[in-house]
């Protein structure tokens, strides 16, 4: 029951137009970095840093793996960019939600480990660490969609992944930025 309301969501959601969805997540990360800079105190902001994390896992996973149905579809494509090849042959506008949406997907991940090493790392150390979780991650929901028969093994999925990440990384270190040299000032 609770997973068939779930499912409704996401296809609720999955419907929206991109912009609608490309907005809402910026904003998403963007509000919610700036309550975390200015409203939670320094001793509690890795463990928010933490539990933010971990819900993004947790979605993600929800989204990926355990809203699926198992053993109803077993697709491999190693080639990269063949929805992008795809795309381009058919003006089919489902492979290009889909790589905008894995992209979304991953961002509030990015930008909840940039949180979790915030002030401690630069963003270039932090856009490494966030590129290695979101690739160890991402192929791990590869690799369980494809044994579990609930979803298509796509590299593609793979790579939208980790650049979502890495721009929700940036996106974080640009607003941390932004709170630091602009508003904490004054």
């Amino acid at each position: 029951m609770v997973i068939d309301i779930f499912k409704e969501i996401l296809v609720s959601i999955y419907r929206l137009p991109i912009a609608i969805l490309l907005i809402f997540t910026v904003m998403l990360i963007f509000g919610g970095l700036l309550f975390w800079l200015h409203f939670i105190k320094d001793k509690n902001k890795s463990f928010v840093s933490l539990v933010a994390l971990l819900i993004s896992v947790f979605l993600i996973l929800a989204i990926t793996v355990l809203s699926r149905d198992f053993g109803s579809v077993r697709e491999l494509s190693l080639v990269p960019f063949s929805s992008w090849a795809d795309y381009f042959k058919g003006r089919n506008e489902e492979y290009l939600r889909t790589n905008i949406y894995n992209m979304l997907l991953f961002m509030p991940f990015g930008a909840s480990l940039y949180a979790v090493g915030y002030p401690n790392l630069s963003v270039k150390k932090c856009l490494i660490i966030t590129a290695m979780a979101a690739l160890f991650l991402s192929v791990g929901i590869e690799a369980v969609q494809f044994l579990l028969q609930c979803g298509e093994t796509e590299t593609d999925d793979v790579i939208h992944n980790v650049l979502g990440a890495g721009f929700g990384t940036l996106l974080a270190g640009n607003v941390c930025d932004l709170y630091e040299n602009r508003v904490k000032r004054y």
